[in-house]
């Protein structure tokens, strides 16, 4: 039966499962150090564009190889995202004038959306930090109706998690199992023509 062979439906989706799985497994295992997560975002997507490109050996080894490669430029970037986003939230609940709460949510957004593009050019490209920054501003405001739409699947995501205590537990394990890998190939996908004029 076509329907288990190779290029049977059935094939096809265990085969996407697996991936994604696996996806998921090796971002959650490089960031267990907690300042190689940026690290281990820019490898994830750099095994997922091999992986939807089928260009790479195996997800697991183009992973390791980008993390190899990336590992002192992303932890610093890294470090240096999470210290303005603790000082827009500390600024988040010291102030309690709406307007200003929902600009410092509007900031804390458009600053993980851009360093969500940064660490996508940096598994591509081999730039300085500054000028890897910029560029990944100048391709959000470029691309906006994508990054609009990564920023919305984030915004989701967390308002999913966080809604209440039994979407939270019920996250957490979906996070283990294949969370962030679908999560990561989704914005794969949104962000894949963003870069690819420039590989």
């Amino acid at each position: 039966m076509a329907f288990i062979k190779e290029e049977g439906f059935l094939y096809k989706s265990l085969n996407f499962i697996a991936n994604i799985i696996i996806l998921n497994f090796c971002f959650i295992f490089g960031s267990l150090g907690i300042i190689t997560i940026g690290t281990s975002l820019s490898s994830t997507y750099y095994a997922c564009l091999k992986f939807i490109d089928n260009s790479g050996n195996s997800i697991i080894q183009d992973y390791f190889l980008s993390y190899k490669l990336n590992i002192k430029r992303t932890i610093l970037s890294f470090v240096l995202n999470v210290l303005i986003n603790l000082s827009l939230i500390i600024y988040l609940f010291i102030f309690s004038n709406k307007v200003f709460q929902v600009v410092i949510i509007f900031l804390i957004i458009l600053l993980n959306s851009v360093f969500n593009m940064y660490f996508l050019i940096e598994s591509k490209f081999k730039n300085n930090f500054l000028l890897s920054l910029k560029n990944a501003f100048i391709l959000f405001v470029m691309n906006i109706k994508r990054t609009i739409l990564t920023s919305l699947i984030m915004v989701l995501t967390l308002y999913i998690t966080f809604y209440t205590s039994l979407t939270f537990y019920i996250s957490i394990g979906i996070y283990l199992l294949f969370g962030f890998g679908l999560y990561i190939y989704l914005n794969t996908l949104i962000l894949k023509k963003v870069i690819e004029k420039y590989l």
